[in-house]
């Protein structure tokens, strides 16, 4: 496939002359294919694009290398050279009459949209068919890239020859910016008009809602879109699903969690604004219409306050926000027409949606044997709606298209009888789910209807301990076959599934009430998780368990939900909160936290005294992360009273040693010492070596800020014996580098890099902002001893930035430590290029600062 960069432009400017360029053009091209043994077909795009079909790869890449040297030789009418973009890709086609479609012409389609004029990108598929890259031409590897069709990474290569040029600008593909967006398991099909209308639209308003009922597209037409549109961003495009909520003041926490926005003591709105200032963005906000109202409230907050932010929404109601563009979503081309042959109505989206997803389930032959018209027919009667239409597919293997006529009329007769103020879409998506609903066995069924208790996504492993039918992993097969539920794949490579929210509405109303076998089974699989995470170590295998948390926190937080909200589970409901204690606070979650042990502690007065007095010390310390240090008090207090009428040692301690974190918080050393001591006593008394590591390195920063080096040094070597027998990893790095930054303050780092280059790999594994920012103090006063001044002021303005995002309160030590480096290095570049530096540093994720980190210490 080939065509022309910047062509747009060239037909609004010089209409005339690329008019005669053009057909210079497609002479070129011609003489080309025909020259080796090719067939062109109809062009695809502007006008100038150009679709070809080679035998062999060979054939087509030699055809491409003559077509560019064709076109870099001729005296062009037009002020500037025509530049062709080109790809070739390889895979067993489906023709369609006289021409081909299907999801490896998209694939060509998307590889060719990655180049730039001149360029020739060659598909893996390709470069496997060639029987070798030698002699007239070689190939580049280019790396894997996620092409705009959201699919998975390809890999890409760039066809080099003689007179060609060599050098380009990176591939525009989903590598370029920072992004979320999910990996698609489907092509995109179709909908070309309306792309290029949202697309004008996207240029002319901050604020896009794409309307429209459900089933009808809006997701996949958005996501389609914002890939589209990532050369027109640099700070990222981002994908937020709200279908998941029910609180409608929680819309700031998805963001926050969804873009690894860091919260401190600020709101998370004030977060996200301060994520986003001065730097272009995208945020594409997904299923709005159940949170309208605040949903309209959040957006509007953001635009105001971030000025180069672009949002694209989804909604089946505008949001009624100033400045919004409001676009609905049409239903797929269904306009009539004549119909002998399928190749008649093959360019209408509805029936290319049709043919794509029978050719993906090998149902295409269901469609060949019918007549055309009655293909025609069934797209009209399903109105075009794409979910609609992946269902009729995903039921060609059981059904014709005949019956499904049949039957569609007769579901569809019923419900206008039934209920005539439904809309008319409706009743047809309603009816389509309906027949496929009705063609499940009673075992499929029950599995569809009981799916519906998870919310955003579950593994095979939760569906088969939670949902009461047998066999599930033989139903759940069904269930994707007929399109019922979704499989996904997720940034890491793992297999999940999903409902779309509209599977979920209906499998929820067919349903009832949840039952409650269901609901505790539910309850007990991510109660267990989460406790499976606390006792393996949330760092376990580079963050594994962090991660399944991750992929699993909408289930989690519902299941925190509805315990809380029983009375029968509330106590369990605060057990699951204690639970997740950690993984919140590796991730940052500091306020949505407190909230949750503030409202479970509420909801269950009297959960075993244990429990409350773990949530009341988990409460305590969120708090005091928000510097609210009267709260934590009370609080910590509270569960220290309780852990005494019980008689827990180990948990006394704590609390003492939590307690002593307070004191130092207010400088009172002497008390906290006190508190210190008693605690480690407590831990040594009953040998718990994790806790007591923890507190001999509390008392190291204590006698650190009372000025005693040497003592601190002592106490925290002691901590890191310790703690390096208990495999506590996100610990030991902070306690390493707090034992660097006391041998920093005398003299004594030059030594003991091999520590250094330790707690910068430990932070690179954890990836926990809150440890990194303390290597980053480390490694930036190492870096101004060797005169590196401009490193150590971003490294230092990278560490302020981390641990201002997730508000925690550094020690006084750590405090000094930095502003001490900060004056000295004031002193060493000047107020101004120091400001510069600290802000370029501030830009920086954990992972580059700490690439500069490993960087730098290969230069000692």
């Amino acid at each position: 496939m080939s065509d022309v960069q910047g062509s747009t432009r060239l037909w609004e400017t010089q209409a005339d002359a690329m008019r005669l360029a053009v057909k210079d053009l497609d002479d070129l091209v011609l003489t080309a294919v025909d020259a080796n043994t090719g067939v062109l077909l109809k062009e695809r795009g502007e006008g100038d694009s150009h679709f070809a079909v080679f035998s062999h790869p060979a054939n087509a890449l030699q055809a491409a290398v003559q077509i560019q040297r064709l076109l870099a030789a001729h005296p062009w009418q037009t002020t500037a050279p025509l530049m062709a973009r080109m790809s070739v890709h390889s895979a067993h086609a489906h023709p369609t009459g006289a021409d081909y479609y299907g999801p490896d012409v998209n694939r060509c389609a998307r590889i060719r949209g990655a180049g730039h004029g001149g360029q020739i990108l060659i598909s893996q598929p390709t470069r496997d068919g060639l029987e070798t890259t030698a002699g007239a031409w070689t190939l580049q590897d280019l790396g894997l890239h996620r092409l705009l069709d959201l699919s998975e990474p390809q890999r890409i290569y760039q066809l080099q020859a003689s007179g060609l040029k060599e050098e380009f600008a990176a591939l525009r593909s989903l590598n370029a910016v920072k992004h979320n967006l999910p990996v698609e398991l489907t092509s995109f099909v179709g909908r070309e008009k309306e792309l290029a209308e949202l697309r004008k639209l996207i240029t002319t308003s901050r604020l896009l809602t794409i309307l429209g009922p459900g089933g009808a597209g809006k997701t996949r037409t958005a996501l389609q879109l914002v890939a589209e549109s990532i050369d027109k961003v640099k700070g990222g495009v981002w994908f937020v699903d709200l279908s998941v909520l029910k609180d409608p003041n929680s819309i700031a926490q998805k963001v926050v969690e969804d873009l690894y926005v860091r919260v401190g003591a600020d709101e998370p709105e004030q977060a996200i604004a301060a994520h986003f200032q001065g730097q272009s963005a995208l945020l594409l906000l997904d299923n709005c219409e159940h949170l309208a109202r605040e949903a309209a409230a959040f957006v509007a907050k953001l635009l105001r306050e971030c000025p180069d932010l672009y949002i694209v929404a989804t909604s089946r109601e505008p949001l009624a926000v100033s400045g919004e563009r409001a676009y609905r979503l049409p239903p797929m081309a269904l306009k009539t027409q004549h119909a002998e042959t399928l190749e008649d109505i093959s360019g209408l989206d509805s029936v290319r949606l049709l043919l794509d997803r029978a050719r993906a389930r090998g149902h295409e032959e269901a469609l060949t044997q019918s007549k055309p018209s009655t293909i025609l027919e069934l797209c009209r009667k399903l109105d075009g709606i794409p979910l609609a239409i992946e269902q009729a597919a995903a039921n060609l293997g059981v059904l014709t298209p005949e019956t499904m006529l049949a039957r569609l009329e007769e579901h569809l007769s019923v419900l206008h009888i039934e209920d005539e103020g439904v809309a008319d879409r409706h009743r047809t998506l309603t009816a389509t789910i309906d027949w496929s609903y009705d063609a499940l066995t009673d075992q499929e069924g029950a599995l569809f209807l009981d799916l519906a208790v998870f919310v955003g996504g579950w593994s095979l492993e939760a569906a088969e301990a939670i949902c009461e039918v047998p066999k599930v992993l033989d139903h759940m097969h069904k269930l994707v076959a007929k399109s019922l539920v979704w499989p996904e794949v997720t940034p890491r490579g793992d297999r999940r599934f999903r409902l779309l929210e509209t599977m979920r509405e209906y499998a929820t109303e067919k349903r009832g009430p949840l039952p409650e076998v269901l609901s505790n089974r539910h309850l007990g699989y991510f109660y267990h998780l989460v406790q499976l995470a606390e006792q393996a170590g949330l760092d376990v295998d580079h963050g594994r368990w962090s991660k399944a948390l991750d992929a699993d926190h909408p289930n989690i937080i519902e299941a925190l939900n509805r315990a809380i909200n029983s009375k029968d589970n509330a106590s369990e409901g605060l057990a699951l909160a204690n639970s997740l204690y950690r993984y919140w606070l590796r991730r940052g979650y500091l306020r949505e936290a407190g909230n949750w042990f503030q409202r479970a502690l509420n909801a269950a007065p009297t959960a075993p005294p244990e429990v409350r007095a773990d949530a009341l010390n988990c409460l305590g310390i969120f708090s005091w992360y928000l510097a609210k240090l009267g709260p934590a008090q009370a609080a910590i207090e509270a569960s220290l009273t309780i852990w005494k009428e019980v008689g827990n040692d180990a948990k006394i301690g704590g609390a003492l040693n939590n307690l002593a974190l307070l004191s130092l918080e207010r400088e009172d050393i002497d008390g906290a010492k006190r508190l210190l001591e008693q605690s480690i006593a407590a831990f040594e008394r009953i040998g718990d070596d994790q806790r007591l590591a923890s507190a001999l390195q509390n008392l190291g920063q204590l006698e650190a800020e009372r000025g005693s080096l040497e003592l601190a040094v002592e106490h925290t070597e002691r901590a890191i014996k310790i703690q390096r027998r208990t495999g506590e990893r996100a610990v030991l790095c902070t306690q390493l580098t707090n034992l660097l930054g006391f041998y920093a303050e005398s003299e004594g780092l030059k030594s003991r890099l091999n520590l250094l280059e330790e707690s910068i790999e430990l932070a690179k594994e954890l990836g926990s902002p809150d440890v990194t920012s303390t290597v980053l103090d480390v490694v930036a006063f190492a870096a101004r001893e060797n005169g590196e001044h401009k490193l150590s002021a971003q490294l230092i303005g990278a560490a302020e930035h981390l641990v201002d995002g997730i508000g925690i309160n550094i020690s006084h030590y750590t405090q000094r430590f930095r502003d001490k480096l900060a004056d000295r290095l004031r002193a060493d570049l000047g107020r101004q290029e120091f400001r510069i530096e600290t802000s370029a540093g501030a830009r920086l994720t954990v992972a580059e600062a700490l690439d500069f980190c490993t960087a730098y210490l290969q230069t000692l």
